[in-house]
């Protein structure tokens, strides 16, 4: 008879939250793309501590359903540890892969990346993922590994925008990094662009972030981290993510002309 009463309660819990849940999963699928972080925190956590993670991170998610968010960003946990909840401009992804169908096939936008790259830097990884209009790369200049993530998007997808106040670091930025900063801009032609340097997670990652938003309604968006988050050489090396140096690479000015790009195509 207990084990009944007690089988009733959680059925009738998971009754009243779950229309929350949902709203806040829609949410998020509607407002930006997620890494897959969740399932590597899981691998790296024993069980009994993932199950109790994920508990605090959803009583979280409906506490804060109700929360502004900077542009695509999602609310929720990623990496960082699941108590901390504030909006995520980086570790950003698409929310709905499409292996088929319109959009630049990872290839096609790899040959549009590459020769805008200086040739001195050196590929090391690019992510097997088939999803059109994203692809991820690791790569070094001669100064440490870095991640590249790059999509592209409907423009009624993103509302991107500097925050006001800018982001706080989670964790420690490294010595040398880039100060946090975000500048929106409006360009000749009627495009748009947002150029952005990060906070620092909890791992000390941080990215140049930027989002450029063309009249014929897309958006280029990139992010390029001072380390690394997947595959080769990461995955030799303990931790995520991987940080290998105190600035990523390039420049904005550099970043700015890969997103600028009229040969990105959805």
């Amino acid at each position: 008879m207990v084990d009944d009463d007690i089988a009733t309660l959680f059925n009738t819990v998971a009754q009243d939250i779950e229309p929350e849940l949902a709203a806040v999963i829609g949410e998020a699928t509607r407002q930006g793309r997620r890494r897959r972080a969740r399932r590597r925190l899981a691998l790296a956590c024993t069980a009994g501590a993932t199950a109790v993670a994920v508990a605090v991170a959803a009583s979280l998610l409906i506490h804060e359903a109700g929360r502004s968010v900077h542009g695509s960003q999602i609310v929720g946990p990623s990496h960082r540890r699941v108590h901390v909840l504030k909006p995520k401009p980086h570790h950003a992804r698409r929310a709905v892969p499409q292996a088929t169908g319109p959009g630049m096939k990872p290839s096609q936008m790899l040959s549009v990346l590459k020769p805008i790259l200086p040739r001195s830097w050196v590929i090391s990884w690019v992510s097997p993922s088939a999803e059109r209009g994203s692809i991820e790369i690791n790569f070094n200049d001669g100064q440490g590994a870095a991640d590249i993530l790059l999509s592209i998007m409907q423009t009624s997808t993103v509302s991107n925008a500097c925050p006001k106040p800018l982001w706080t670091n989670d964790g420690p930025r490294p010595a040398g990094a880039l100060p946090i900063s975000c500048v929106e801009r409006r360009l000749p032609g009627g495009a748009t662009e947002e150029d952005a340097v990060t906070y620092a997670d909890v791992a000390s990652y941080y990215v140049y972030m930027l989002y450029y938003s063309r009249p014929d309604g897309l958006t280029i968006m990139i992010n390029v981290g001072n380390g690394t988050l997947d595959g080769t050489p990461h995955l030799a090396r303990p931790g995520w993510p991987y940080v290998d140096r105190a600035r990523p690479p390039g420049s904005m000015a550099l970043w700015e002309k890969v997103v600028e790009s009229p040969k990105w195509h959805l």
